[in-house]
C-alpha cells in the first residue's frame, strides 16, 4: 500500500534545503548529521548519528521502496515514481536531520495509542530506478522480518510537500515507511536482512 499524507504535522530538524557541500549539525557535543552535494547536485547524501538508535548490533538492510511506473487504481489518486519524485524524496530526506521512522502497516495517528517505531530508514538511493532505503530495524521487527513474517515494504508520500519554514513547494517527501504483506506496489524486492 502506498498513502498519501498530507502535510505532517511531527517536528524535524532541517539543515535547510540548499545543497551545500559542508552542513554540520551538533547536538550535546555529538555530530548527528552530515550533508554535501556531489559534482553532480541531485546526488545528495545524509549522514544520519553516527551510532545507530536502535542498538550497535542492530540489524539492517536496504529495503526496496519503491518500483518506477504511473499508477492509477489508488484510492488517494494517480501517482508516479520516477525520476523527478525520487530526486526530490533523497532532495527532502537531505534535508532533515532526523531519520524516517519505519513503522508496522501504516498506523492510525488519530486514536491516542502508541506507536512504537520498527526502525528508521538513514539512507536513501536509486537503483534500477527504484528508490532504496539503508533501514535500521528494531530487535522485536528484525525476528519477525526473520521469520518470513514481514516481507516488503510500503511507503507514506507526500507528493506536495511544503517547506516548514518558508511555506513553498518542494515536491515528493518520504514521510513514513511501514512493514506488510501486502504493498500496494507490486514488484518489490522481498527485505534480506544483512548477515
Amino acid at each position: 500500500m502506498v498513502m498519501f499524507w498530507p502535510q505532517p504535522s511531527r517536528h524535524r530538524v532541517a539543515l535547510g534545503a540548499r545543497p551545500v557541500s559542508d552542513a554540520l549539525a551538533v547536538r550535546s557535543g555529538r555530530v548527528i548529521a552530515l550533508r554535501y552535494a556531489a559534482a553532480d547536485a541531485q546526488h545528495l547524501v545524509a549522514l544520519r548519528a553516527l551510532f545507530p538508535l536502535v542498538a550497535t548490533d542492530a540489524a539492517t538492510a536496504w529495503a526496496h521502496l519503491t518500483v518506477p511506473g504511473s499508477y492509477a487504481g489508488h484510492p488517494m489518486g494517480p501517482f508516479a515514481f520516477d525520476e523527478t519524485s525520487h530526486t526530490a524524496m533523497i532532495r527532502n530526506f537531505a534535508a532533515q536531520t532526523n531519520p524516517v521512522p519505519l513503522t508496522y502497516e501504516h498506523p492510525r495517528y488519530d486514536d491516542g495509542q502508541p506507536k512504537p517505531a520498527a526502525g528508521w530508514v538513514h539512507d536513501l538511493e536509486v537503483r534500477d530506478g527504484g528508490l532504496w532505503g539503508r533501514c535500521e530495524f528494531t530487535a522485536r521487527a528484525a525476528d519477525l522480518i526473520r521469520a518470513g513474517e514481514y516481507r516488503y515494504t510500503s511507503v507514506v508520500v507526500a507528493l506536495d510537500s511544503k517547506d516548514r519554514k518558508t511555506g513553498k513547494p518542494i515536491g515528493a517527501e518520504l514521510i513514513e515507511v511501514a512493514l506488510t504483506n501486502t504493498p500496494f506496489v507490486d514488484g518489490q524486492t522481498p527485505l534480506a536482512l544483512a548477515a
